[in-house]
């Protein structure tokens, strides 16, 4: 069993480190994405993904409600 004790200033910092996975989890898909609309779209392809991850990527930066 692994026990792990992260100390933060308050609440709104606790979560950046508990929503971490959800994090790399959203940058890996945006990642894929992106590469996938590079390799087999076009401008629209990777414009469409920026917008269809844009709202996902705001509520990440505001660390409220996790990447997701």
């Amino acid at each position: 069993m692994l026990k792990l004790n992260i100390d933060c200033e308050d609440n709104q910092e606790a979560m950046v480190y508990l929503n971490a996975p959800q994090y790399l989890a959203l940058i890996t898909d945006l990642t894929q994405a992106v590469r996938n609309a590079e390799k087999h779209g076009d401008d629209q392809s990777l414009l469409k993904v920026i917008r269809d991850f844009y709202p996902d990527l705001c509520r990440a930066m505001d660390h409220v409600e996790g990447a997701y």
